[in-house]
Order: C-alpha cells, then sequence, then structure tokens
C-alpha cells in the first residue's frame, strides 16, 4: 500500500510517498494527481522517496509517466531521499542519472 501526502511549498508541490510503491492505487493515485497540479498550473515538483520501502517495474513505470507528463510542459521533477533499494532499481533501469535528478538528504548519504 502506498500513502501519498501533498504539500504546496512556494511554487513547488511536494509529494511524500510512505510505503511500496508497486503499482495499484496508489500509482494511479499519485500519477493523476500530478496531471491535476499541472492543469492547475503547476510545473516543478519533488517526490519523497525516503518513505517508500520498495518500488517495482510498475512503481518505475508511474514515475516514468509522472516524469513525462511534467516534461511536455517543460516542468521539473526531482526524486528525493529514495533508500539504497530503491536507488539501485533507479540505476539498475538506467533512469539514474539519464532521466531523473536525485537528491539525497543526510539521512541516506
Amino acid at each position: 500500500m502506498l500513502d501519498i501526502s501533498i504539500e504546496e511549498q512556494g511554487d513547488t508541490i511536494y509529494f511524500a510517498l510512505t510505503g511500496r510503491l508497486d503499482g495499484g492505487p496508489g500509482c494511479r493515485t499519485l500519477c493523476e494527481t500530478v496531471k491535476s497540479e499541472i492543469t492547475q498550473g503547476h510545473q516543478r515538483f519533488v517526490i519523497d522517496l525516503e518513505g517508500v520501502k520498495s518500488m517495482s517495474s510498475c512503481g518505475i513505470g508511474c514515475l516514468v509517466s509522472s516524469y513525462a507528463s511534467i516534461k511536455k510542459i517543460e516542468g521539473s521533477m526531482v526524486l528525493l531521499s529514495p533508500n539504497e533499494r530503491v536507488m539501485q532499481a533507479l540505476i539498475v533501469t538506467r533512469l539514474v542519472p539519464t532521466v531523473f535528478e536525485v537528491i539525497q538528504t543526510h539521512a541516506h548519504q
């Protein structure tokens, strides 16, 4: 199960994800919410992955889909603090560093 908390910080929409990013309703909600925020004029997004314990290929697809929607409007998306397991999945799929910008906080450095 994936829990999503959303907060507007200045001109940036901040999504804090907790749980498993493995497809299902949580992924659909994330993609739909990103599109809704784009419709409202937002262009800058931070996806905080610190609380994500695992991520499947469906979860990766969800991030890629969100990224594609954001890039269509020339917006930006940053992934924040993925744990080692999630980061490895992004590296193995070559999404990091070629597609996603990742920022680590002190907790995962």
